[in-house]
């Protein structure tokens, strides 16, 4: 009688273990790009992130983590966004799980963002997005927007569809007031 009371507590302690030990994980995870980052993004720029907020979406169920910047260098623009500013921000996921980015305030990066037309906003993911700290950049801009002109060589940088783009007169122009 002993051995049947004591073996069903250890199977139960044993199926609770076993779900703490082997809980799936939701960590980003990558496969690496056939293409180099900055290849696929729609706006390449050397930026100095300036502040940074957090952002609720849709209804409180996705935390967005937004970063401004100020654009000291812009290497490519697809979309012709860099002169409002609506896009001087930069949308990621607050959480590092969802792919998010982390970046420093007051820390210089060599950026590769997407515009996404859905919500109207360049983001950063870090399986897709190019993101590197980068000091001495007014040295080497030259040399990475040589970096850049490579990208013609991929069918997936010159063939790329435009999104549609909102239009509009709530675009404000970057130096008005």
């Amino acid at each position: 009688m002993t051995p049947k009371l004591f073996l069903l507590p250890s199977i139960v302690f044993i199926i609770v273990l076993s779900q703490t030990l082997f809980q799936q994980s939701n960590a980003c995870s990558c496969a690496k790009p056939k293409i180099p980052l900055r290849c696929k993004a729609d706006f390449v720029a050397i930026v100095r992130v300036t502040k940074t907020h957090v952002k609720r979406w849709r209804h409180g169920r996705v935390t967005w983590r937004i970063y401004d910047y100020d654009l000291l260098f812009l290497l490519f623009d697809r979309y012709f966004l860099a002169g409002f500013k609506k896009y001087r921000h930069l949308w990621t996921f607050n959480s590092t799980d969802l792919c998010g980015v982390r970046l420093k305030i007051g820390q210089t990066y060599l950026i590769g963002a997407f515009y996404n037309p859905e919500t109207d906003h360049l983001e950063l993911n870090a399986c897709t997005s190019l993101v590197r700290s980068i000091t001495e950049w007014r040295f080497r801009k030259w040399r990475i927007y040589g970096q850049m002109r490579k990208c013609l060589q991929y069918g997936d940088f010159t063939s790329k569809s435009y999104a549609k783009l909102p239009l509009g007169n709530k675009l404000e122009v970057v130096g008005s007031k």
